[in-house]
């Protein structure tokens, strides 16, 4: 792919810093502070081959007022050498929501399974799903403006990402829901970050490409829209993501060969100049992350995977994975494989009672999961795969299957543990299924070292 940008034949010199602003000129702004440009697509045709930091910094006059679409690039794919780095970011602070944002006081915090945390606000009644797209933060408490995306909310309670450095929301806390105010009205969303170059910073853990303080909304959009983020370098080539919502996505978004979060940017001068008092910002993995919302929620259009390894992620619709070796950490609506090995540590709040929480076709499977809501089998195996659940998996008491698992012809499952919280609440259900014969199936998991099978060759085993 030839670069698109104006001056690809050159090279940064030296730091650059460009500025955009609505009250810019494309044509007479020189991307200063005083004299800013009015879109990104304008200040990404300044930007030559990279070879040291970038920034383009969408400054806080913006307000909440969406950009005219066109004004963000459709392609964004200049090379990106050792030494250098492109970071775009919003300078403004956080937005709460007008509706229920809060501020809230906790009441109940509890872990569900090793990969989310319920947060129980009292006397409330929230609308369910309502706060997918926005963010929770700490206002008062232990761990003042440290940020999580919303996994998904029901009346009361409000699941976050668990926070890897154990910095959670405790009860007696007051936390509120925000967004970020700076906004970009986009038609066409097609981002191949392409560096095309060998990166000895990114194979020692950094993030060459950062979005942060941004919020792109495509609900006006007249055109496909879809966000794509790809690499020729791999998932250490990591894309940072702090603090971003992407809304109305037709077609969601594609994640290819590259990874989301899974080390700190390489320049983090973002962090404080972005005014957005998110404590965690520039954690990587622990950081405010991306949120990814649709308006048809939990069915709608969610994230395709191809490869990679994705972190601090929340996904309103499903997450489908596809080959090669793609991993997933964070909360989506359901889980969609189409490819031969994938990884799945995720929070799930199932589509409705008649889709699987998690389906899986023929491959590797490795899965911690939790999944709360309605869903008609925790886990669908009803193909030819082998499957490896971790401990610390659960199903929340809403579950409406038969069975936590359905396991089907030639399918070989392994549990590492009893897996006593992944059952339905509703007496009669199955811990598990064989598809094919109807007589194999238990209310409770298997004893350990115990093999379970089928006439048709399905098998599943306890570890432990």
């Amino acid at each position: 792919m030839k670069p698109r940008c104006k001056n690809c034949n050159l090279q940064t010199t030296a730091p650059m810093t460009l500025y955009v602003d609505t009250a810019g000129n494309d044509v007479s702004g020189r991307g200063t502070a005083a004299s800013p440009y009015a879109s990104v697509t304008r200040a990404m045709r300044a930007v030559p081959k990279i070879a040291h930091p970038v920034n383009i910094v969408v400054t806080d006059s913006i307000g909440a007022m969406p950009f005219p679409l066109g004004a963000w690039p459709q392609t964004i794919d200049n090379e990106i050498i050792d030494g250098g780095s492109l970071t775009i970011y919003g300078k403004g602070a956080p937005t709460r929501k007008t509706v229920d944002g809060g501020p809230h006081t906790v009441t109940a915090v509890a872990d569900i399974g090793s990969n989310a945390q319920r947060v129980t606000i009292g006397g409330a009644a929230f609308t369910p799903d309502d706060f997918c797209g926005y963010w929770l933060r700490v206002v008062t408490g232990g761990h003042v403006d440290r940020t999580w995306p919303v996994y998904g909310n029901a009346a009361t309670t409000i699941c976050i990402p668990q926070d890897n450095t154990g910095d959670k929301v405790h009860n007696g806390d007051t936390v509120e829901i925000i967004y970020p105010s700076i906004v970009f009205a986009v038609d066409n969303m097609d981002i191949a970050y392409l560096p095309r170059s060998a990166l000895t910073n990114v194979a020692g853990g950094y993030g060459k490409f950062t979005l942060a303080n941004l919020r792109f909304d495509a609900s006006a959009s007249t055109n496909w829209t879809q966000f794509v983020v790809g690499s020729d370098v791999g998932a250490a080539d990591t894309t940072i993501m702090e603090f971003v919502s992407m809304e109305g996505l037709d077609y969601g978004a594609i994640f290819y060969n590259v990874g989301l979060n899974m080390y700190t940017a390489y320049d983090t001068t973002y962090v404080a100049d972005c005014d957005a008092d998110i404590l965690n910002m520039g954690e990587g993995i622990d950081g405010p992350g991306l949120s990814l919302y649709t308006s048809s929620v939990r069915a709608g259009g969610g994230l395709a995977q191809y490869s990679g390894a994705l972190y601090s992620i929340a996904v309103a619709g499903v997450l489908r994975l596809y080959d090669p070796n793609p991993a997933f950490f964070g909360g989506c609506a359901a889980v969609e494989t189409f490819c031969y090995s994938s990884s799945v540590y995720a929070w799930l709040a199932g589509v409705d009672n008649a889709t699987p929480a998690v389906s899986l076709s023929i491959g590797d499977f490795q899965l911690k999961i939790n999944v709360e809501g309605d869903c008609n089998y925790a886990v669908d195996a009803a193909h030819t795969c082998t499957v490896y659940f971790h401990s610390g998996n659960s199903c929340s008491p809403t579950l409406t299957a038969l069975s936590a698992l359905r396991v089907g012809t030639l399918a070989q499952v392994m549990i590492h543990d009893a897996m006593a919280n992944f059952l339905g609440a509703t007496a009669g259900q199955e811990a598990y299924v064989f598809v094919e014969d109807a007589a194999v199936k238990s209310a409770t998991w298997p004893a350990a070292h115990t093999l379970v099978t089928d006439a048709h060759g399905a098998n599943l085993v306890r570890s432990t």
